[in-house]
């Protein structure tokens, strides 16, 4: 029910500047053989897995987002001083967390 009232809202006013969406952009180690990359494009955010294809992931809160392709989320950690250093994918009842591992924006 809440994510049908997240596709009614604007999605800025939920996340924020673009320079909060920069701060996920990244790659995120889960294991030594399983990665996910986020990247923005304009105000778009997606994750893509190793060995899977691309999805647009929505936000649920401002560290929170979800995939509608299945049933999974990614909720961002931060270290003390704000700063994005990794994620918890959620699928299932699964808790996996990833630290991030490149912050360049470039790369993507």
């Amino acid at each position: 029910m809440a994510r049908a009232f997240l596709n009614s809202i604007d999605r800025k006013d939920l996340i924020g500047s673009e320079k909060v969406l920069d701060g996920y952009v990244g790659e995120y180690q889960l294991s030594p053989t399983f990665m996910i990359v986020v990247f923005r494009e304009g105000n778009r955010m997606f994750a893509e897995a190793t060995m899977q294809p691309r999805f647009e992931i929505f936000p649920e809160k401002e560290d929170e987002f979800f995939l509608k392709a299945t049933e999974a989320s990614l909720t961002f950690t931060k270290d003390e001083s704000g700063k994005v250093n990794g994620l918890i994918l959620r699928q299932g009842a699964a808790n996996t967390p990833g630290k991030k591992v490149k912050w360049d924006m470039e790369q993507f």
